[in-house]
């Protein structure tokens, strides 16, 4: 069940009613939880609850912190876990509901997941992974990320509330609504995109494109709402396409180079821009900017990365050019509608 609106956190007190929930787990994120006042304004709604908040995991949550976690559900034995934040604490709460039962737990059970999981509410608070809306989790083992897919990871209910980023920073506005931009754009031109994944991509484009910028310069309420709900939008067609070659390409620069995600992701998507417009038609897209060709839509692109003074090139990030195309993540790769050799993917990056 979805609540897309502002202030909308109110819900929280009339899912746990309406339920009967005894015992919530909040997985959140360290820090902003607390100065944010999300915390304080969800206490009278938790005073009838037993809840315990987990908080000790990685930006990049690893299985050692997954494994913390399963064990406080554990001994805790939440009938709703929460996730609320952005995708760290959401995924980690995901992968928590669907694993509680497992003691002992090794890597490479990971993707056996339990056949009944824990009720799951997500509230993000920035607009930007989509996890909300998604059958995926990202887990971080071994310096590499792994994606976990699985219908029993969507959430039984999402509260989608644009006041709650308001007060983001505006790096942090920048990197996670360039993240959500670019998985709506690459939903659309996805080998497994279909009409719903398309109609979703699409207005989630035309809520975020002219809202992103507005809502990294100030606080404008208006934008932030219209973020959330591209946000989640673009979650939902993501979770019917998956993403492509942006993403596929774009972990390496932030597992090697700290490149935050949503910028890395952005940086790659005029390249593919370009090389799929020469198979996936992308006229819907282009109508919504009233651009004429896919080259206005590969400069529009760059010039907001420019206008949030985030744009840098490719072969000015990466030492070894070749290693970061053999790091690609095939998953990923797979889904994108053009697919190169690995000359063409370096003429791409470093002679266009």
């Amino acid at each position: 069940m979805e609540f897309i609106g502002r202030n909308q956190i109110e819900k929280l007190t009339q899912i746990i009613k309406e339920n009967n929930y005894q015992r919530v787990l909040l997985v959140t994120n360290r820090n902003s939880f607390v100065k944010s006042g999300l915390y304080d304004r969800l206490k009278p709604m938790l005073q009838n609850v037993i809840h315990e908040r987990f908080f000790e995991f990685d930006v990049n949550p690893t299985f050692e912190d997954l494994l913390r976690g399963i064990e406080i559900a554990r001994n805790l034995k939440p009938d709703l876990i929460a996730g609320i934040g952005g995708g760290s604490p959401m995924d980690i709460a995901k992968l928590i509901a669907v694993h509680h039962d497992k003691s002992n737990m090794q890597y490479d059970q990971l993707r056996d997941l339990s056949p009944s999981p824990i009720d799951t509410l997500m509230v993000p608070t920035t607009s930007g992974s989509g996890s909300e809306a998604t059958r995926y989790a990202v887990i971080t083992h071994k310096q590499s990320k792994t994606s976990v897919a699985d219908e029993r990871l969507i959430p039984k209910y999402c509260i989608v509330d644009g006041s709650l980023s308001d007060s983001l920073p505006p790096s942090v506005t920048a990197y996670t609504g360039l993240d959500a931009i670019s998985q709506a754009l690459e939903s659309y031109w996805s080998v497994n995109a279909n009409e719903i994944s398309k109609k979703y991509a699409l207005d989630a484009i035309k809520l975020m494109v002219p809202s992103l910028v507005d809502a990294f310069k100030g606080n404008n309420p208006k934008a932030r709402d219209m973020m959330a709900h591209g946000s989640f939008l673009a979650g939902k067609a993501i979770d019917i396409s998956a993403t492509t070659a942006p993403h596929a390409f774009s972990y390496y620069l932030t597992d090697k180079y700290n490149v935050p995600h949503g910028q890395a992701v952005a940086l790659l998507v005029p390249f593919f821009i370009k090389v799929n417009a020469t198979k996936v038609d992308l006229t819907e897209v282009l109508n919504l900017f009233n651009f004429k060709t896919t080259k206005e839509l590969e400069d529009f692109y760059n010039k907001m990365l420019k206008e949030m003074g985030l744009y840098k090139k490719i072969e000015d990030i990466v030492d070894d050019k070749n290693d970061f195309i053999s790091a690609v993540n095939e998953s990923k790769l797979v889904n994108n509608p053009v697919q190169l050799s690995k000359e063409e993917y370096y003429s791409l990056f470093f002679e266009s």
